[in-house]
Parts: structure tokens; C-alpha cells; sequence
């Protein structure tokens, strides 16, 4: 399944054309689809039946979209229409998701969850940033998450990587090695 998932994300990132702003188009469009599309259990059951034809998928797109004044980005209409022919409509928010990793590998950008034990300050997110940037050479986005059980400092996690470096654990780790 993952497989395949990033098979239809590679074929949307090809139309990108190494253009940043029309990935982001890209994106944008197949971000909206998704909204309105799964906004409507009864039209998301629809569009999964394997019984209902793709004609009348389409047919029945086309109203949605029509009533809604939608007129879906290109690259995203023409993915919902593979996906409604090949009967992986179930699909769409995972090739979403892939589509927008690979947007953010191709500029090297780390998309980072970082955990807090408190909201940061402008000046601690610019901080962690800073030390991102200067260990891994990249620009990053930062997911910001809470976590009062930290009791201080914070936890970065992105792909398989996790610096943590909270009061928590560096309590734990005094703990461990005065028990050593």
C-alpha cells in the first residue's frame, strides 16, 4: 500500500517541474480537494464504492463541484480521476501527505515535531531552528507540540532522528548513571 501511495505521489510531483510555487499550487489544490471531498461521509462513501461506476463518480464530482463554485487545480482533478478508475479513492490523503514530503525533501527542508514542556517564545523556537540548520544543513518546519511531563527544555523528532534534550531526560540519565 505504501508503495503505491508514493507510486501516485511521484507521478503529482513530476508536473511540480522542480518549480517551487507550482508545487505549492500543487498542493494547495489537492489540500482543498481533500477538504471538501472528505467534508461528506455519504459522498466519500460513493466515491469508495467499487460499485459505483467512474462515470458517475465523475458525474457526480462534477455537480459537487459545480454547486461549491470549485474549480479543482488540473494536476489534483486529474489524480482524484486515477484514483477514482484504479478503486483507490481510500488513498487520497496518504498521497497527500507523500506528495508534500517529497515537496519538502526536494527544497531540504526537515519537517520537525519539536515538544515543549511549556508554549516556547519566539526566541526558543529560533533557537532550535538555529540548531537544526547548523546540524543537518537545511531549512526546517516546526510542528510544535506541549508536553508538561518534559518539566523543561524540549524533544525534536523527524525522520527516525529524536535529540532530546528535556529535563526529564537528562534527570533519568543522572538516575541511570548514579545507579551504575
Amino acid at each position: 500500500m505504501k508503495l503505491l501511495v508514493q507510486k501516485y505521489a511521484s507521478i503529482i510531483f513530476t508536473h511540480g517541474e522542480n518549480d517551487p510555487q507550482l508545487y505549492e499550487a500543487i498542493l494547495q489544490g489537492l489540500k482543498q480537494l481533500v477538504e471538501i471531498l472528505y467534508s461528506n461521509a455519504d459522498l466519500v462513501k460513493i466515491l469508495n464504492s467499487p460499485v459505483t461506476s467512474l462515470n458517475n463518480k465523475r458525474e457526480l464530482l462534477e455537480k459537487v463541484f459545480t454547486a461549491l463554485k470549485f474549480k479543482p487545480h488540473t494536476t489534483a482533478n486529474n489524480l482524484l480521476v486515477l484514483l477514482l478508475r484504479d478503486n483507490n479513492f481510500t488513498l487520497l490523503k496518504a498521497v497527500v501527505e507523500a506528495y508534500q514530503s517529497l515537496i519538502i525533501k526536494a527544497q531540504n527542508i526537515i519537517k520537525a515535531e519539536v515538544t515543549f514542556a511549556s508554549k516556547p517564545g519566539a526566541k526558543e523556537l529560533k533557537a532550535v531552528e538555529k540548531l537544526l540548520k547548523e546540524r543537518f544543513n537545511c531549512s526546517c518546519e516546526l510542528e510544535v507540540k506541549l508536553d508538561p511531563t518534559l518539566l523543561g527544555g524540549f524533544v525534536v523528532e523527524f525522520e527516525g532522528y529524536r535529540l532530546d534534550n528535556s529535563l526529564k531526560n537528562i534527570i533519568s540519565e543522572f538516575k541511570q548513571k548514579a545507579v551504575a
